[in-house]
């Protein structure tokens, strides 16, 4: 277990608190949240396999990383860097091997269907997403999502990148996101269908990653999260 996150790097605590919406103020707490430092401690503690995961230099500035993304409102959301290796991307294949060297997945959902998803977008490296424990962009369609994403020039987060970050913001906050709130992951499709995701109440990490039917379903409990890489 990761027992101490020292910011090596020499980031401050600086969560721009003043320019988030008081919707999100509070969302995480932490000033290691998704940085360089939290991440090489991550996968020392957690990958023990071979080939050993390479951390890259992190070429995101303080003031990036920290900078607010903005929601479909246009509200400031809290932001982290949530680092994807290589080895992990890619869809089907990458999950397979993501899931089998953290055990905690293995209570998943995510398991049974993995071998079928497809992502729309490739990516590895740092990549910055919505640090909330409930879903943003709530009471949205998946088309006002996309929309959304075109807009701000965000991605949309794939699987892989929700796991990760799940497992992170647990690790920071002793909450897993999404258990009051369901978030589309529209970077990543099984079948034809896009995903959401929803983590169990349960103190297990308990993660149902479902196909996403009612593509024009919109309440107040339906949210989508985004992910943008560095000069995206």
């Amino acid at each position: 277990m990761i027992s101490e996150f020292k910011d090596h790097d020499g980031l401050e605590e600086h969560f721009l608190r003043k320019e988030l919406h008081t919707k999100y103020k509070g969302a995480l707490a932490t000033p290691e949240s998704g940085t360089p430092a939290f991440w090489t401690n991550f996968w020392r503690d957690f990958y023990t396999h071979e080939p050993a995961i390479k951390v890259p230099q992190c070429r995101w500035s303080e003031k990036a990383i920290r900078e607010p993304m903005l929601d479909i409102s246009g509200l400031s959301v809290p932001t982290m860097l949530v680092l994807v290796p290589r080895l992990f991307q890619g869809g089907a294949p990458g999950l397979l091997r993501l899931i089998a060297v953290l055990p905690t997945l293995s209570n998943s959902t995510a398991c049974g269907g993995s071998s079928y998803v497809e992502d729309t977008h490739l990516g590895f490296g740092y990549v910055k997403t919505e640090a909330t424990l409930d879903a943003p962009n709530i009471n949205t369609t998946q088309d006002m999502l996309l929309e959304h994403g075109r807009n701000r020039g965000y991605l949309p987060q794939r699987e892989v990148t929700n796991l990760l970050q799940g497992r992170a913001l647990f690790i920071l906050t002793g909450e897993y996101p999404d258990c009051r709130t369901v978030s589309r992951l529209l970077g990543s499709r099984e079948y034809g269908f896009f995903l959401n995701s929803q983590h169990s109440v349960n103190t297990d990490e308990q993660i149902y990653v479902n196909l996403d039917y009612q593509p024009e379903l919109r309440n107040e409990y339906f949210g989508g999260r985004f992910e943008k890489f560095k000069g995206s």
